[in-house]
């Protein structure tokens, strides 16, 4: 407790350092979870697509395997979507088309959902897909999905967190015991009080329990009160911190 005590009243900066730390370490963590769970979060994972490799696309058109017919069945949180590969002709018609998944034909692809037929070609691409391929591919996606994730949740924590410090110095405007404090110890205190809150929030991700936003606002005023109380009893008064 002495360290943070004497951070809010010695340290320096105005509690935006830590408010970055703490933003850059949960996104660490919740990139790594969402990382571990994405095979459950993309509707599709390479070893869904294996039954229907390899396939060699010469301009747009799939010349290997011709003239046959794969199917797989891939469920989904209950739902059971079908990969084909149909290369007996150049499309494949609609009332083949009756159940939600993945149908590819020698020039096109279709994404079923539902009612909902999108067809799409491949354009002119000259590539070989096989299972090599598809797990390099995927582990890009991977890499790219969990890159993007570890940005915007740093970005929108630490936007967050300053919001939040900032929202604080409010309630201080009522303190009488945090009125000798400078800006810069206010500020460092709320940076104390948000990362903490945060971190008991986080760990509320794990439990199965819904609690409401001023909960925590609740929770914050109340950690901010039990360090300016123990910066009381530490100092037997708030000194004027000068920066």
């Amino acid at each position: 407790m002495n360290k943070f005590l004497n951070y809010i009243l010695k340290g320096r900066g105005r509690g935006f350092l830590p408010l970055l730390t703490g933003s850059i370490l949960l996104s660490i963590i919740i990139s790594l979870f969402f990382h571990a769970n994405m095979d459950t979060l993309l509707p599709l994972t390479a070893a869904d697509l294996q039954p229907i490799v390899p396939i060699t696309f010469e301009n747009g058109v799939i010349v290997e395997p011709a003239d046959q017919l794969k199917k797989a069945t891939v469920k989904r949180d209950n739902i059971e979507y079908v990969l084909a590969l149909d290369t007996r002709a150049d499309e494949i018609d609609k009332s083949e088309l009756d159940k939600t998944g993945l149908y590819l034909s020698r020039r096109y692809f279709y994404v079923v959902d539902g009612q909902n037929i999108r067809r799409q070609s491949f354009d002119n691409i000259s590539v070989v897909v096989d299972e090599d391929g598809l797990k390099q591919a995927f582990e890009k996606i991977r890499l790219y999905m969990v890159t993007g994730v570890f940005i915007f949740v740093a970005l929108g924590l630490f936007i967050l967190f300053v919001l939040m410090m900032l929202g604080l110095l409010l309630t201080l405007l009522f303190s009488s015991a945090a009125k000798s404090l400078s800006l810069a110890a206010r500020m460092r205190l709320n940076s104390m009080v948000v990362l903490w809150t945060a971190l008991v929030a986080f760990g509320f991700l794990f439990i199965p329990l819904v609690v409401p936003t001023w909960a925590y606002f609740i929770l914050a005023v109340l950690i901010q009160h039990t360090l300016i109380s123990a910066l009381c009893l530490r100092e037997g008064r708030l000194p004027e911190n000068k920066d």
